[in-house]
Order: structure tokens, then sequence, then C-alpha cells
């Protein structure tokens, strides 16, 4: 059984698609937990704009230093690519999905693929990266900040 820490993360939504019953009933009632609900106050937002730029750089840093970028290049790709995707992932999209009535899982699991793909298209084209890197660089941000930021912010959950 999956541990309900990680229900929220990449490995939960591929464990509902391919085996449910690896999931908790908790789990599957936060799968299916109604996309309208999810709210992201503004006053809280810098701290999920900042802790989302501290675990992606941890990513973003080393693959970009690898292909020889400079310290301000990378600063930049990194506030570009987040500026342009993280306020529509915690404001727009959740008020798109739940005025469609989607749950949870459809609203995450789609906009975490969608900004993979913004992400990795600006990458590309303002910053040089070859489909290939772009591609790896904006998988790898957005699976660890998705996977490491789910994981947080439900430990900070449990602690309060």
């Amino acid at each position: 059984m999956l541990p309900d820490l990680l229900c929220a993360t990449p490995l939960g939504v591929t464990a509902w698609v391919i085996d449910q019953s690896a999931l908790s009933d908790h789990c599957l009632s936060m799968m299916k937990f109604p996309a309208a609900l999810i709210q992201v106050p503004l006053e809280d937002y810098p701290k999920y704009l900042i802790g989302t730029l501290s675990l992606e750089a941890m990513v973003l840093f080393p693959i970009m230093r690898h292909l020889k970028f400079g310290f301000r290049e990378i600063i930049t790709a990194l506030l570009v690519v987040n500026l342009a995707t993280h306020p529509v992932l915690c404001f727009l999209a959740p008020r798109v999905f739940g005025a469609l009535g989607a749950s949870y899982l459809i609203y995450l699991a789609t906009s975490e693929l969608l900004v993979i793909v913004v992400e990795g298209f600006l990458l590309r084209r303002f910053f040089g990266l070859s489909k290939w890197w772009a591609f790896i660089a904006s998988v790898t941000t957005n699976g660890f900040s998705w996977t490491a930021g789910s994981v947080l912010l439900l430990l900070t959950a449990v602690g309060n």
C-alpha cells in the first residue's frame, strides 16, 4: 500500500492509473476531491512560489551548469519558466478544472503535464536548450518539485 504521504505525488497518480487497490481510502478520497475546492490564498502565494523556485533550482542548476550556462542565465531561466506557469497552476487551473467538475487528480496530472510542455518550450525557445535537454530539464525539475513539494505540504499540514 502506498503511504498516504505520497498520494498527491507522481507516484500516487501512477498508482491511481495502474492499480487503485494500492491506495488507501484516504488517498482515493483525496484523488476524487473536487478541484473547485483547491484554493491558494493570495497572501500565501509567495511562500509557494519561493518553495517551488528553491526545489527546482536544486535540479535545474546542475543541468544547466553541465550545459555551460552561467549563474545569471540559470536564475533567469528559473524565474522565466516559473513566472510563466506557476500562477496558472495555482490560480487559473483550479478554477477552470473546478468549473468543469474535474477531480483533484485530473487537475493535478493535467496541469503538471501542461507545465512540463510549456516550460520545456520556454527553455528551448528562449535559452537555446536542445529539445532533449529542454525535455529532461522540464521533466526532472517539475517531477522533483511536485513530489518534494507535495510531501513538504503534507508534512507541514500534519505538523499543524
